[in-house]
């Protein structure tokens, strides 16, 4: 309902979702950016793994490269 709310540009109903979120269940925002993307930060809601050690995603290690443009793209 919050990105319903954040694509109509209605921000202040967006915040009152989010923050319901926040108030209501194990999740919140996390008040320091360097740990937001970390797995155990309260804004992670979801989380997948890849099964690929040492990447992320087949598609995001395209995009890790030393030099030049990525090998296969």
């Amino acid at each position: 309902l919050a990105r319903f709310y954040l694509y109509r540009e209605e921000w202040s109903n967006a915040l009152t979702e989010v923050l319901e979120v926040d108030k209501d269940g194990p999740f919140g925002l996390e008040e320091d950016l360097l740990e937001v993307f970390k797995k155990d930060s309260p804004e992670t809601l979801w989380q997948l793994d890849s099964g690929l050690p040492g990447n992320n995603t087949k598609e995001g290690s395209t995009f890790v490269f030393s030099e030049g443009p990525p090998p296969n793209s």
